[in-house]
């Protein structure tokens, strides 16, 4: 009998019509258009550029993403379009209309996901072998000769620096 009475309360509508009602009445659509693309944004644009690259906020269709440096800031800027239509497809409606990016530090990621919202490590380089800095008296005299041509006492210094540094 209690189910008979809530088919007629609902009318014909479904649960989410109903859902979709109370989030118009409270104006919920851009929170969960937003959350909606945060969540979608790791698939949609790949682990190698979520590594590098965080949305921060979704306003007015203007998605608002944190790179982590200048160079993949340049990089992403030619990928803007393809960004937007990843995750415009990922959501299933087009919410982003613009992708505009920032640089600088990533925000703390929300979830415990390992990987997601860190930077890669950057790779450790070896230190450079010391410049061999012994010359024979041959190799010396041959740069004092070659450079003697040079009327510019200061460049010719200079450059007669380098020549002993790198020992040519």
């Amino acid at each position: 009998m209690g189910r008979d009475l809530k088919k007629r309360a609902l009318g014909k509508r479904n649960l989410g019509d109903l859902v979709a009602g109370v989030m118009d009445a409270r104006n919920l659509g851009p929170e969960l258009d937003e959350l909606r693309t945060l969540m979608a944004w790791d698939g949609a644009v790949g682990e190698r550029i979520a590594r590098r690259a965080r949305p921060g906020r979704l306003e007015g269709g203007v998605l608002h993403v944190r790179v982590t440096s200048s160079p993949w800031l340049a990089e992403l800027s030619f990928h803007r379009d393809e960004m937007r239509t990843r995750v415009n497809a990922a959501v299933g409606a087009e919410v982003v209309r613009e992708v505009r990016l920032h640089a600088g530090a990533l925000p703390v990621p929300t979830q415990a996901e390992p990987g997601v919202g860190v930077p890669a490590p950057v790779p450790r380089r070896r230190p450079r072998q010391p410049l061999a800095t012994t010359l024979t008296p041959e190799i010396s005299a041959r740069i004092d000769q070659e450079l003697a041509a040079i009327d510019d006492p200061d460049l010719r210094e200079a450059l007669a620096r380098v020549r002993r540094k790198l020992g040519a």
